[in-house]
């Protein structure tokens, strides 16, 4: 393996929270999307937004040494993840996906609300977000946890976001135990649990085209970065070249 993949592998391992640990916060610039979908913690400029397990928090980081709350706003409970696209904050709960526009303070306004319709209250799932300019791609996996009820639906929901005060559901595509996704323009990666990677051309969102299936190895978050895709499991890290997507190959692997 290349000294440079393995940095840069070990890099964005630190800035990852996967299904092994979701309680690691991560920290993402504002203009990438080299971050893990299951991230909880993003650094905007002099702002951070951090989501717990009901609220989604705004901390001045004027001082650093000493970050600031300056707001704080309830959502509901087992909030999952926190996403930045331009301008917008998308947050995932078991019930619904969260649209915020941050204002000219940097503060979030609430947007939309999208329920999640199909899964009742005492069901639990797992809920990442990717989006692009027009569309938002959720990964929902049932789980059971406590007192939630094990629901057999495991998808991806695909909503038209162009108007982000009134997503719009225009697709739901089955998938085998869904976890952590992302977008490079037209490709969606997506995480199956025991079932690897797949590779999605979504450039038509009402009709996915597979175009890759990674298999026989534990896959639950992965990040995109300029043809390189890092694959998060339970125990190992792996690396694959997409610069050619119709030659993606794998490269290496990384044991943790």
């Amino acid at each position: 393996m290349k000294l440079t993949h393995l940095l840069f592998a070990s890099a964005l391992f630190l800035l990852i929270s996967c299904e092994v640990d979701l309680g690691i916060s991560t920290i993402a610039p504002s203009d990438t999307n080299t971050q893990g979908s299951y991230a909880n913690m993003i650094v905007l400029d002099n702002l951070m937004y951090v989501i717990t397990k009901e609220d989604l928090q705004t901390y001045s980081l004027e001082n650093p040494e000493n970050p600031e709350l300056i707001d704080e706003q309830f959502l509901g409970f087992n909030i999952e993840s926190l996403l930045h696209y331009k301008g917008n904050l998308f947050v995932g709960s078991p019930q619904a996906m969260y649209i915020y526009e941050i204002d000219t303070e940097g503060i979030p306004r609430n947007s939309s609300i999208t329920d999640y319709t199909g899964f009742g209250a005492d069901f639990c799932q797992r809920d990442p977000i990717a989006v692009n300019d027009e569309t938002a791609f959720a990964s929902l996996s049932s789980i059971q946890i406590g007192q939630c009820r094990e629901v057999d639906r495991n998808e991806i929901r695909v909503f038209n976001i162009e108007n982000i005060n009134h997503p719009k559901h225009i697709n739901t595509v089955q998938m085998e135990s869904p976890r952590g996704i992302t977008l490079d323009g037209d490709l969606l990666f997506i995480c199956e649990a025991n079932n690897g990677l797949k590779v999605m051309d979504v450039s038509d969102p009402t009709h996915f085209i597979e175009l890759y299936h990674f298999e026989g190895f534990k896959a639950y978050d992965v990040i995109a970065n300029d043809g390189l895709l890092v694959v998060v499991g339970p125990e190992k890290i792996y690396e694959y070249d997409y610069s050619d997507i119709n030659d993606m190959r794998y490269l290496s692997q990384l044991d943790f």
